[in-house]
């Protein structure tokens, strides 16, 4: 009789250990999962902050200049927007995938995917420019009108580009600064 109760005791021991470490797990996974939904929040703010400073910036630069661009004109503008800006987004990118919202996770792709296609736009047009300024330069005392005209229509459709990308782009930040304000934790 002493065998059996001691195989008893072992049992409800074997018990009470398996019964401990499944609360002790689903105490651990509880507390991973609001780390990382406190991770989650830590990142959404910082994107919030990021896009808003980099917007600003971008607006007091160029934005406005461009927006109420003329037909025939073109903006020298340099260093307006750079896709190194965004250290937030780049340094947490895999964490992107992890957010529960399917559209919020939409519209911070797509923010960043636009801003970054806008810097090389920008970059490739002022590369562009700085050739036919070399060139203008070069030939000031020639008759130059058809390259001169070739460049001015080439810089003007990228100006036109520029416009609908920063049209697109403002509205794809309005959009992602609502969502992010109106984030439940946010």
């Amino acid at each position: 009789m002493n065998i059996t109760g001691d195989i008893i005791v072992g049992l409800f021991t074997l018990l009470g250990a398996i019964i401990g470490v499944f609360f002790t797990y689903r105490y651990n996974l509880k507390i991973e999962e609001k780390h990382k939904e406190y991770q989650i929040n830590a990142i959404l703010q910082s994107i919030y902050e990021e896009i808003s400073v980099t917007w600003d910036r971008y607006l007091q630069m160029a934005g406005e200049l461009l927006k109420n661009l003329k037909e025939d004109q073109v903006l020298n503008f340099y260093d307006i927007l750079d896709s190194q800006d965004f250290v937030v987004y780049n340094t947490n990118a895999y964490l992107i995938g992890q957010i529960k919202d399917s559209n919020l996770r939409k519209n911070i792709v797509k923010f960043y995917t636009l801003s970054k296609g806008f810097s090389n736009t920008i970059i490739y047009t002022n590369k562009i420019n700085l050739k036919y300024q070399d060139y203008l330069t070069q030939n000031f005392n020639n008759h130059v009108t058809i390259v001169d005209n070739t460049y001015k229509n080439y810089l003007s459709g990228f100006m036109k580009e520029l416009k609908v990308q920063h049209n697109q782009l403002e509205c794809t930040f309005k959009n992602l600064k609502d969502l992010l304000e109106n984030h439940e934790k946010l």
